[in-house]
């Protein structure tokens, strides 16, 4: 091929390379079967329309393999639409893939099998970013050359308030990393004029492609450049393209960020922000060790100053600085630093832009990058989304997303865990006054399961909140140590009672290697049923006398085993009161009547918490338990969850602790020095029969079922004695006839007012 058929035929892949991204997140995104074989057809038909034939003459071994790889790409997807296969893509590969449009731009994620195909025609890219000057001729083509990066030491910071992300260009490039042929793609290094080029920048859980024009503002002040070489243009493209992905829509409104993130950005570079407050001189000397091994990037970062503090320290408030070298001063004693740093603005005196600090307590953030290459051996990202609101207001976690690392080797294992928020409109618009917040806390675990709640785990560590869109957590783990990160993730708005579905991507790097995933909930041996306590189903705690008015739910062990391990969880809001207790039950009722601390199940707590409960009980095979759900006073209602998780096959079942399909309802009143009472009624068919005698006053009663036919007594207390929630007979099934009740008290000195309920399956006459 010549010169213009070359050209011609990167100008096909690169289209038909936009193409196949776009049908990959169509897919990703579930789009009707019809509307995505449409799509890939239309692009196959393009790849026979003389592009596979290309490909096949071609002499470049190097482009005519990742062309290869791009029509192979498409091919394999055409294969899963036509047989309505979506296991293409795994569940992160999915959320990458989804996360690619941003702000109305779509952008895909990088394959390095494949490249960039870049085209040389300008179709108006950018036109969002020229929407900010109202004049066309505001913007103007600039000639640039790729291999021009002269000068790029005398960056300097525009009008733009991105004092962060020029801050971090002159720290890598201090670093010696060649950042423009990293993320900068063009059809042709030699050319000076690309009209289109593309930018790789990492965001949205991988390394991304943003494709650009090569128009630039006509004004000098819009854009960064180098007071050394007017013609090093690329960092401005990079910068078009950082305030692209960040939806800037107005040069004034844009917030900025921090150098750590942009460092991330730009590079991948782990980003941490480390008060000044909470630097030690072991902290800084380790710092000094790794800078001079070129293994990180520094930055620092000022919050809000006074006038005078400004006008002494030569400082600007809310402002990033570049460090580009440290001196030791003093090596025997090890004490004394030296931080040449960078402002990334300059003025008219140019030298003043560098200046040495001794002390860094006038800066409120050390910022640094850190290289994962040649610190760890493996990385691993995986992805979740998530809508920050939990379902209960507790300090439980069964609501929070978790993950679990495990060191799969026998040596002590370092592992650094980066969560990462994704771009979102309602959070990253520079006119939103709303954030999410994220912090971590890590336990040890013996399984990748969720956790319940801190009081059963070993905390490991717990990171501090951040208000960025990243949170770093550095773990050390034994050999086989397996760790479980509990994320909280909240919406700083509390008044928001729906918030947007957020993308996360976790990116865990690692020195040996280790499993992380996602940690689960719906084991065949857990179990959770939803429930409420409401007017009818709400009796307050285990000492009051409605008691057994509360949610009841019966625990049955299938298997043989003798011993059974279970944990228990009773969750809800944080305003409640709360507490379950788990009883050995071998009545003939099917809920519990009678509190009887005997059959409780060893090792319980009878206090009350709020919002959430867990515990650890141990149970045995053939029996049954039951287990009571209760708040503290029975006039407050709420929804809860109950969770069981056994190590043997079991059952949980809600009880009905109604009396029966009908209740008839006799009151009645012990007169003074009246002893007995009676009540007859009559079933007109076979029913089973539950009775309940109810006393406000602490009587000692007595109480029997008599058959009036046969004078049989189907059923009697055990004694005179106080039934403080209720005095229960029955329980069986009996025949139609009449029947009588007599309840009897010990001592008839003052008039008390009871009731007997009659529970039935059929009406009572």
């Amino acid at each position: 091929m010549n010169y213009d058929e070359t050209h011609d035929f990167l100008d096909q892949l690169a289209e038909t390379q936009k193409l196949v991204d776009e049908s990959y997140y169509s897919y990703a995104l579930s789009q009707p079967i019809d509307v995505q074989k449409r799509q890939v057809r239309k692009i196959i038909g393009k790849l026979n329309d003389g592009i596979l034939d290309q490909i096949t003459a071609c002499k470049d071994p190097s482009l005519k393999k990742r062309a290869t790889a791009l029509s192979s790409k498409l091919l394999t997807l055409f294969d899963k639409i036509t047989s309505n296969d979506q296991g293409l893509l795994t569940f992160d590969q999915k959320i990458i893939w989804m996360a690619s449009k941003l702000n109305k731009e779509f952008y895909p994620p990088y394959d390095d099998s494949i490249d960039v195909f870049v085209g040389n025609t300008c179709n108006s890219l950018d036109e969002g970013l020229r929407k900010l000057s109202t004049d066309e001729n505001k913007w103007s083509l600039r000639p640039n050359n790729i291999n021009d990066k002269e000068g790029i030491m005398d960056l300097f910071q525009s009008s733009l308030s991105n004092c962060s992300f020029v801050s971090s260009i002159l720290s890598i490039a201090n670093l010696n990393v060649d950042l423009i042929h990293d993320i900068v793609k063009t059809q042709q290094d030699s050319i000076t004029l690309n009209k289109q080029f593309a930018i790789l920048l990492r965001f949205n859980g991988t390394k991304r492609i943003v494709y650009m024009d090569s128009y630039l503002p006509a004004d000098d002040t819009l854009f960064v450049k180098s007071s050394s070489n007017s013609n090093l243009l690329f960092p401005a493209f990079i910068e078009k393209a950082y305030l692209k992905i960040n939806g800037v829509t107005n040069f004034d409104c844009f917030k900025g960020s921090n150098f750590a993130i942009d460092t991330f950005i730009l590079t991948g570079f782990i980003p941490e922000s480390i008060s000044v407050d909470e630097l030690t001189q072991e902290n800084l000397l380790n710092v000094y060790k790794l800078f001079k091994e070129k293994k990180i990037v520094l930055g620092l970062g000022t919050a809000d100053l006074t006038k005078d503090e400004c006008e002494h320290y030569k400082l600007v408030p809310f402002h990033d600085y570049s460090i580009i070298d440290i001196k030791l001063a003093n090596s025997n004693s090890q004490s004394d630093l030296k931080f040449s740093v960078m402002n990334p603005w300059i003025d008219k005196e140019n030298s003043k832009r560098v200046f040495e600090v001794d002390y860094l307590y006038h800066f409120n953030a050390l910022y640094i990058g850190w290289n994962p290459n040649g610190m760890f051996d493996y990385q691993y990202k995986r992805s979740f989304f998530s809508t920050q609101k939990s379902e209960f207001t507790n300090k439980s976690f069964i609501d929070n997303v978790q993950y679990t690392v495990s060191n799969n080797s026998k040596e002590e294992n370092e592992v650094w865990v980066l969560v990462e928020r994704h771009f979102h409109p309602v959070y990253d618009d520079s006119s939103s006054s709303r954030s999410i917040s994220m912090k971590a806390e890590w336990f040890d675990a013996d399984n990748t399961e969720k956790l319940w709640g801190k009081s059963l785990q070993r905390v490991l560590l717990k990171t501090l909140k951040s208000e960025s869109k990243f949170l770093l957590s550095k773990l050390k783990l034994k050999p086989f140590q397996k760790a479980t990160g509990v994320f909280f993730l909240d919406d700083e708005d509390t008044s928001v009672k729906v918030t947007p579905p957020v993308f996360f991507t976790v990116h865990a790097y690692a020195k040996n290697l280790v499993d992380i995933c996602k940690s689960s909930s719906t084991s065949k041996d857990i179990k959770t049923v939803s429930d409420i306590w409401s007017p009818m189903q709400s009796g307050g705690s285990w000492s009051h006398g409605r008691y057994f008015d509360n949610p009841q739910f019966e625990l049955i062990i299938n298997d043989d085993s003798s011993n059974v391990n279970a944990m228990i969880g009773l969750f809800t809001n944080d305003k409640m009161m709360v507490n379950f207790l788990v009883f050995e039950s071998s009545s003939k009722f099917r809920f519990l009547t009678d509190f009887d601390e005997r059959s409780l199940v060893r090792g319980q707590d009878l206090k009350y918490s709020s919002g959430h409960q867990v515990k650890k009980v141990g149970l045995e095979s053939g029996k049954r338990y039951i287990i009571v759900a209760s708040t503290y006073s029975f006039d407050e209602y709420d929804t809860f969850k109950l969770r069981v998780k056994c190590s043997t096959e079991f059952q949980l079942t809600k009880i009905s602790n109604s009396l029966g399909l009908y209740t008839k309802t006799i009151p009645f009143t012990f007169q003074p020095k009246e002893l007995s009472f009676s009540a007859n009624f009559e079933l007109s068919r076979n029913s089973k029969i539950i009775i309940k005698i109810n006393t406000e006053s602490k009587l000692q009663l007595n109480a029997k079922l008599v058959d009036l036919e046969t004078k049989r007594v189907i059923d009697q207390s055990s004694g005179f004695k106080n039934y403080m929630y209720g005095l229960f007979l029955g329980g069986d099934e009996v025949k139609s006839g009449k029947y009588q009740v007599i309840v009897e008290r010990m001592e008839g000195t003052c008039q008390s007012v009871c009731d007997i309920q009659i529970g039935t399956s059929v009406a009572v006459l």
